[in-house]
């Protein structure tokens, strides 16, 4: 009964974004991409907020971070080169 229910309400969530959830393993996953995402979205916000000093400790540059914080919430991945 919990499972269905956990797979209504995950088919339901996910058909928002554009996908269908045809099991439970793979909600899992699309809630582990969607934590993901949120963090480095969060990561990149901060950073943008941080001093030029913290920056410098960190290893990059303002221009970086702004570049970083800028981008998409769906770009998933870390470039600060």
């Amino acid at each position: 009964m919990l499972d269905t229910r956990i797979e209504h309400l995950g088919t339901k969530l996910v058909r928002s974004i554009g996908t269908r959830v045809r099991n439970e393993k793979n909600l899992q996953s699309k809630i582990y991409q969607m934590k993901r995402r949120f963090k480095i979205f969060l990561a990149r916000r901060e950073a943008a907020d941080l001093e030029r000093r913290q920056l410098r400790d960190i290893g990059i540059t303002r221009e970086q971070a702004e570049r970083e914080a800028g981008k998409p919430i769906w770009k998933d991945y870390l470039d600060v080169s």
